[in-house]
């Protein structure tokens, strides 16, 4: 209530400023139409369809009105549901009766086309089947010697109908073994293919084993070299020591030379 109280005191504080919004108002309150003004009215507006029967203008006016009122009893009922307005107009009618119009015209025009084109179709099967009895009846007055050539140049026809068969026959053998041949070269390729991946597993395999040894004997290598090198080391000390002291015994010079 305190909302309602005060939209109503700012409008009585704007209809004091502006009198006019009071004195220059005019409400229109449209009442519902009765079900016979809307008879009334549709029977007016489908008088002008020419596609329209005119002994079915009347009930399709009923039904109108019948919609038109169902419209409004739903209207009540969604209100009293859902706390929401549908209106329907005079208006809204008309524009029902509107929409009837432009689709009884768009279907009369759909269902004309077809009945033009299957009229047209029945019209050439019956001028064909006409062209087709007078030929057979044309035929069977085919003089005898008429009759025997047809008959030569059909065997002839059919001689060659059979060579060029046979030919065919060939030719689809032959195919069919070179399929054969290469789908049996295809296996084999496939065959060679994954042995050579086997292969291929296998050396990429023992290459890596290769590889870890490798590794795993480096460092033994590399301690040999060195003692090598200590070696050859301590070999030229005694020889350059030797050399200084002159000669040596038969024997040192023995054990010397053999290292």
């Amino acid at each position: 209530m305190s909302r309602y109280h005060f939209i109503f005191a700012i409008l009585q504080v704007r209809a004091r400023q502006f009198p006019a919004i009071i004195s220059c108002t005019t409400i229109d309150w449209f009442h519902e139409w009765p079900i016979e003004a809307l008879v009334s009215v549709s029977e007016t507006f489908l008088g002008s369809i020419e596609v329209l029967p005119e002994g079915l203008r009347e009930s399709v006016s009923k039904f109108m009105a019948h919609v038109h009122g169902s419209v409004n009893d739903m209207s009540r009922v969604y209100l009293n549901n859902d706390r929401r307005y549908n209106y329907t107009t005079p208006k809204t009618f008309l524009g029902f009766i509107s929409l009837y119009s432009n689709l009884l015209s768009d279907k009369h025009k759909e269902l004309q086309a077809k009945i033009a084109r299957l009229q047209n179709g029945l019209e050439k099967l019956r001028t064909t089947s006409a062209q087709e009895i007078i030929s057979v009846t044309a035929n069977t007055f085919l003089p005898l010697f008429q009759v025997d050539e047809l008959k030569a140049k059909l065997a002839i026809q059919e001689v060659e109908l059979q060579k060029k068969n046979d030919e065919a026959d060939k030719l689809i053998r032959i195919v069919e073994a070179e399929t054969a041949k290469v789908v049996k070269e295809n296996e084999t390729a496939n065959d060679e293919k994954r042995k050579v991946a086997i292969i291929e597993t296998e050396v990429a395999k023992r290459r890596k084993e290769c590889e870890e040894d490798l590794v795993k004997a480096e460092p033994a290598l590399v301690a040999a070299r060195e003692a090598l090198n200590t070696l050859n080391k301590v070999k030229t000390a005694m020889l350059e020591k030797n050399n200084m002291l002159g000669n040596p015994i038969f024997g040192t010079a023995t054990v010397s030379n053999s290292t």
